[in-house]
């Protein structure tokens, strides 16, 4: 029997320990370690994992389930190198490189891409994981057709996940409701239903109250400036045939019984009959005949 049978870097005579009889098999794999080259089992050649205790348990690699005791086994770990760089991951405390220890990071899978966090070179790049923070996972966004690197993928000052979890809104359009309000103006300054144009159900658009009219778009009672200026418009018409009315002059210059009736007035500086189709000029002239009448009857002789 050579030196080294199974050529692991272990002499026989070690392997084959204080009883030649009686060989051991550290693995209970049937096969003696002198002639196993996975001594341990782990699937790592007991000529790569050698002698060393990196981790002090008096137990060499070769040996050791655990060579690095951050408590995921050799066979768990592999002799992969993720991180590139040049410690095997079953001896390397922090495997992806990521300035955390292989016991911290854990064995869970925060992106869902199959891969143990504490081999992971990104926990963010699955579909499981949220990169940008806004609450909807990668997969969840694909399917939506927003941003998962934007938490705001419309701009509108909603997170996506706000959005779709809370507002009720569309990610993907920053006005809903198409009142000429983003979403994030209803919702956090003006507290009106971004997804309800009317919200005080007063005829006005939400937008429209705000950027147009200047009230109050929770008050169904606001505005009343359009009714107001309406009957201001009114009162101005009725005072303007007022002061025509009494501008107006009756007048009989050719005494035929026959009134005529002058847009005269101080400043008016013309004779000339005017036309009128106004009620204060109507009634004005029906007055004239009603006067005009009267003396006639109270002129003419009795019998």
């Amino acid at each position: 029997m050579s030196e080294d049978s199974d050529g692991d870097g272990l002499s026989d005579f070690d392997e084959l320990g204080d009883d030649p009889s009686d060989p051991p098999d550290f693995d209970d794999d049937g096969l003696i370690d002198a002639l196993d080259d996975f001594d341990d089992g782990d699937g790592i050649p007991t000529a790569d994992e050698g002698e060393d205790d990196p981790d002090g348990d008096g137990v060499p690699n070769y040996l050791d389930d655990d060579s690095d005791g951050d408590g995921f086994t050799d066979a768990y770990e592999g002799d992969g190198d993720p991180d590139a760089d040049g410690v095997p991951n079953y001896l390397d405390l922090d495997s992806d490189g990521e300035d955390s220890t292989d016991d911290i990071d854990g064995d869970g899978d925060a992106d869902g891409d199959g891969i143990p966090d504490f081999l992971d070179l990104d926990d963010t790049d699955g579909p499981a994981a949220d990169p940008d923070g806004d609450g909807l996972s990668t997969a969840e966004e694909i399917e939506l057709g927003t941003d998962p690197q934007d938490e705001d993928s419309d701009d509108d000052g909603l997170g996506d996940g706000e959005e779709v979890n809370e507002t009720g809104t569309e990610p993907l359009d920053a006005d809903t409701d198409d009142d000429g309000l983003d979403d994030d103006e209803e919702v956090d300054v003006h507290e009106t239903d971004p997804l309800n144009p009317d919200t005080d159900g007063d005829g006005y658009g939400d937008g429209e109250e705000v950027n147009d009219l200047g009230s109050d778009p929770l008050d169904p009672t606001d505005p009343a400036q359009g009714a107001d200026d309406d009957s201001a418009s009114a009162d101005d018409d009725s005072a303007s045939d007022d002061d025509d009315d009494d501008d107006d002059v009756v007048v009989d210059d050719d005494d035929d019984g026959v009134p005529i009736v002058t847009g005269g007035g101080p400043d008016c500086g013309c004779s000339a009959p005017a036309a009128r189709s106004t009620s204060g000029s109507t009634l004005a002239l029906l007055l004239a005949l009603a006067v005009v009448r009267r003396r006639r009857r109270l002129s003419t002789p009795i019998g």
